[in-house]
């Protein structure tokens, strides 16, 4: 995977890692002066570590000037979502496996951070719900933009967020549901917690877990760097 790793230097590193993920890909943590964005800055000052990644056919995946506008599928005599995804994942499926590879590699690097935290904003989010319900209690911390995203929304199943079965068992909100009992900050939801999410914590024992935010794009990611480190 195509890295970029920002290291504290104003002071000492605090052994926190944050996995910032951007539907940009690793260009998104930088400004339009190819400064560290905000919330980056944010956390460095404090004294964590920020890593960030190309996934699956974003950033350096791509040759320069290309676009990525639908999953790639075999070839096939009619549309039919069978002939590739009875086979083959879909790039969203793909995705979750290199943020994956990231907390793996990160959580075995020999730096040995003492806590690994995840974010997932400008379309990154619902990639980050699905790799947190996965990674348990090897990420400490995840905040997820999920922009109001559902996946009952999505009109192709060539579409890079398309997943089968996604809508039948819950859509993004089941995938959220999932992190309980872990600590997760939701934004993009109207600052609402959705049901599911607050069911799920509930039943886990741990309400004051599963919380929510309300504020525009920029504004999430501020609360989200805020929250990581508290």
């Amino acid at each position: 995977l195509p890295i970029i790793s920002f290291y504290p230097t104003a002071r000492p590193w605090n052994n926190h890692v944050v996995i910032w993920l951007d539907g940009r890909g690793k260009r998104g943590v930088f400004d339009s002066a190819d400064r560290p964005n905000p919330p980056v800055r944010q956390l460095l000052a404090r004294g964590a570590s920020v890593v960030s990644a190309d996934l699956l056919y974003q950033g350096e995946f791509l040759a320069a000037e290309q676009t990525f506008d639908a999953m790639p599928v075999v070839k096939n005599p009619r549309e039919f979502a069978g002939y590739t995804l009875g086979y083959n994942h879909t790039v969203f499926a793909r995705r979750v496996h290199d943020v994956l590879s990231l907390i793996s590699w990160i959580r075995n690097d020999d730096h040995a951070p003492a806590h690994v935290h995840l974010v997932g904003v400008n379309g990154a989010g619902p990639i980050v719900a699905a790799a947190r319900a996965i990674a348990g209690k090897a990420v400490d911390r995840a905040a997820v933009d999920t922009k109001g995203f559902r996946f009952a929304n999505l009109r192709s199943y060539r579409d890079a967020n398309f997943i089968p079965g996604a809508v039948k068992y819950g859509d993004l909100p089941a995938l959220l549901a999932l992190s309980a009992p872990h600590k997760l900050l939701i934004a993009g939801e109207q600052g609402a917690t959705p049901t599911a999410v607050s069911a799920a914590y509930q039943a886990a024992g741990k309400p004051g877990n599963g919380n929510s935010v309300k504020g525009n794009g920029d504004e999430n990611a501020m609360h989200a760097a805020n929250w990581l480190l508290k």
